[in-house]
């Protein structure tokens, strides 16, 4: 029901909205959506760039989990007009929405550090082949004051190699290097989400050669991973291996000022 989009936020932080089409009685088609810079005081501009601009997708459930679930549709994957990691166009965009049911644009501002306070003003403009072109008014206030890119509370938030099975159908189409890519990739997409991944690491060190793996984890340790929270790192990584590494791994990890995020998971259940 709302005209436009009034938002906050400090420097360094991500804000969403949702754009709602509603297909009404004859349905949409080639529905897409595009975002202007926005600007503010002095002719500061959070750019169009840093802007994130995603198709909700749906899911169908046949059967609910539980009794806060339903059948039905329900939104869940965000498609991204262009990914945030390989900078490719994606699948999102043109959409239909057929008559009688409503479909999102998730719009994702990012704030860059550094951005003055103040109020900034644009535009999210969509459009379709027999929709009228609508530019929804975007007003967003930012605070005088920055978020930190790691966050100071700590998690532990658990992931597997079965990761790379769900993207490419089996463990055997992954290989280990695969395996190892998706894990990384993943922890990065959870550092922009101020969430450290605890067992992203998939391979310790070859006995006592650290180069492949500081080659590979380092980056998500030191906070010099391409993330878009500058400086994001891990705040917990797990030990691989066993009880025989246990003094190979806290050696390495304090030389390399990383032993205030080590911990052994050691049993489960």
């Amino acid at each position: 029901a709302g005209t436009g989009a009034a938002l906050s936020a400090a420097a360094n932080e991500f804000e969403p909205f949702q754009i709602v089409i509603d297909g009404e009685a004859t349905g949409a088609t080639g529905v897409s959506a595009s975002v202007s810079d926005l600007v503010g005081p002095g002719g500061a501009v959070i750019p169009a760039a840093g802007i994130m601009l995603y198709r909700e997708g749906l899911y169908e459930v046949a059967v609910p989990s539980n009794s806060e679930g339903a059948a039905g549709p329900w939104p869940d994957p965000l498609v991204p007009g262009v990914d945030a990691y390989f900078f490719e166009t994606r699948n999102a965009f043109p959409f239909d929405v057929p008559a009688g049911e409503l479909r999102a644009v998730w719009v994702e501002v990012f704030v860059p550090p550094g951005t003055p306070a103040g109020e900034y003003a644009g535009t999210v403009t969509v459009s379709g082949g027999d929709l009228a072109e609508t530019a929804v008014d975007v007003s967003l206030l930012v605070r005088g004051f920055e978020l930190p890119s790691t966050a100071t509370l700590k998690s532990a938030f658990g992931v597997r190699w079965n990761v790379c099975a769900a993207h490419l159908g089996s463990y055997e189409a992954c290989g280990d290097a695969g395996i190892e890519d998706y894990l990384v990739l993943y922890g990065r997409a959870a550092l922009d989400h101020r969430v450290s991944l605890e067992a992203v690491i998939y391979y310790g060190p070859d006995g006592a050669d650290w180069s492949r793996f500081d080659s590979r984890y380092a980056p998500l340790l030191d906070g010099t991973a391409p993330t878009r929270l500058a400086g994001a790192r891990q705040t917990t990584i797990r030990m691989m291996g066993d009880d025989s590494e246990l003094q190979a791994w806290h050696d390495h990890f304090e030389a390399e000022g990383w032993l205030d995020r080590l911990f052994d998971y050691t049993c489960d259940e």
